[in-house]
């Protein structure tokens, strides 16, 4: 017997936002997005979105000193992700310094990196005793169109939730291939993984990626692809 199933969203929020970037520093001194490898390379059909997830999923988060956290895991909420959107080009919520697909730093898959920047690295250089890679537990998968084919990526939600899923699949494993299976249409949908910590009971909140579905030659395939995480907070 299947033990999985789809839930249908309900009207209330799922999960915390980000402050996506609201300009209280510089972007030279905030902590980059943190890192993580959750999702295999994804792709799209004419009825599903089919997400292989990797055999060993893990993601950054605050070193934990015994059982409490160094600092917090993620940067906390201004106001639910999805309740408010970006004004197009490079508002105060919108993807990167370089405002665009091209220009944003690139990991792993092709995907650019929501918030990434060329020095996150020197920021970890100088912060490597307080963040860790934690080998993570995927609670749940979780789908919601967030966008037109109209939008760019400067108009779709931060990281976290977005506002609402579409569907949500519980009791995943890792390694596991979840397909979403409706008609696609052109637009940007997103694909989130709630992460936990195995080695500590932590919610690691949602690890996500956007994706720019576009019609071609009578077939769906991916356009541009956003790798979408909170942005790592440790204490001073």
């Amino acid at each position: 017997m299947d033990r999985r199933k789809f839930l249908a969203a309900t009207g209330s929020a799922l999960g915390a936002a980000s402050l996506a970037g609201c300009g209280l520093l510089g972007s030279n001194e905030l902590p980059p997005p943190r890192r993580s490898d959750v999702f295999e390379s994804i792709e799209a059909s004419a009825n599903a979105l089919v997400v292989p997830l990797e055999s060993q999923p893990e993601a950054e988060a605050a070193a934990t000193d015994g059982n409490n956290a160094v600092g917090a895991d993620a940067v906390g909420s201004l106001a639910p992700v999805g309740v408010a959107r970006a004004a197009k080009g490079r508002g105060a919520v919108g993807r990167g310094s370089r405002g665009s697909y091209a220009g944003a730093p690139h990991g792993a898959h092709g995907r650019a990196i929501w918030h990434g920047e060329d020095d996150d690295d020197e920021w970890r250089d100088d912060h490597q005793s307080q963040i860790e890679m934690y080998q993570v537990a995927i609670p749940a998968v979780a789908f919601a169109r967030v966008g037109g084919p109209t939008d760019d990526e400067d108009n779709l939600p931060g990281a976290g939730p977005p506002g609402n899923w579409d569907a949500r699949m519980q009791n995943v494993d890792a390694g596991e291939q979840v397909r979403w299976e409706r008609d696609l249409r052109e637009g940007w949908y997103r694909v989130g993984a709630n992460l936990q910590a195995e080695n500590g009971d932590r919610d690691l909140g949602w690890s996500a990626v956007d994706l720019n579905v576009v019609e071609s030659g009578g077939q769906f395939q991916i356009d541009e692809k956003w790798k979408v995480e909170p942005r790592l907070n440790t204490s001073d």
